[in-house]
């Protein structure tokens, strides 16, 4: 599974402005800095490659039902009254 993965420097080649809080340490992994510290001081997470891509797929919303075609609608082909 550890080959499918993109590996850190494709994560941080794309032109993001975001990008630029985004690094890597001698050990692979992935460093966030945040754009303004937390309260506690903490400014920035240090993830493994694996585990960044986890949390970036976890933001992607799941596909839903397109709206027209639920059966519900005046376009369905379930309606009574149409042909």
């Amino acid at each position: 599974m550890a080959g499918n993965a993109a590996s850190p420097s494709t994560i941080t080649s794309t032109s993001s402005p975001a990008n630029k809080r985004l690094s890597t340490n001698e050990r692979g992994q992935v460093i966030y800095s945040f754009k303004q510290p937390f309260r506690d001081g903490t400014t920035h997470v240090v993830l493994d490659p694996i585990d960044c891509i986890a949390r970036l797929a976890a933001l992607v919303p799941l596909p839903r039902n397109h709206h027209v075609s639920g059966g519900y609608s005046s376009y369905s082909p379930t309606l009574g009254w149409r042909p």
